[in-house]
């Protein structure tokens, strides 16, 4: 028996996933990114960014990586509480990872770093982040 010939599609290339923080309602959501420097719309980010937001590869402080979401969103109450500072709760499989803060600045992030550190916070480390700029 002859069979015809697949004619294969072309699929339009993937794109990357960045991996976007938990809303109030806790799911998790995905935006596709293309550089490191662009402009999204819509964007929420523990429902703090509205309408066009621009971001750009910065930095940020990282304070728990685990498998334990109940844990992480302790973590990210304490230092919310505390500090009062930007935090994100992300989640890439297999791990919930909290973040604190904007930093464009490779040092702020540094001192930040150091400051968590000496309130108790001793796995605190600086992680490259894209960082929204200009709220």
């Amino acid at each position: 028996m002859d069979y015809p010939p697949i004619q294969l599609e072309e699929l339009p290339p993937l794109q990357p996933r960045l991996p976007v923080l938990f809303s109030d309602e806790s799911r998790l959501k995905t935006i596709p990114y293309e550089s490191e420097t662009q402009s999204l719309p819509g964007i929420q980010a523990s429902g703090e960014l509205a309408g066009e937001a621009r971001v750009v590869e910065g930095y940020r402080v990282q304070v728990y990586g685990g498998k334990d979401q109940a844990a992480a969103r302790k973590i990210e109450l304490q230092i919310r509480e505390r500090y009062g500072v930007a935090i994100y709760l992300v989640y890439e499989a297999p791990q919930y990872k909290v973040r604190v803060g904007d930093f464009i600045d490779r040092n702020q992030a540094v001192n930040f770093g150091k400051t968590l550190k000496e309130g108790g916070y001793m796995d605190a480390w600086i992680v490259r982040s894209l960082v929204p700029v200009g709220r």
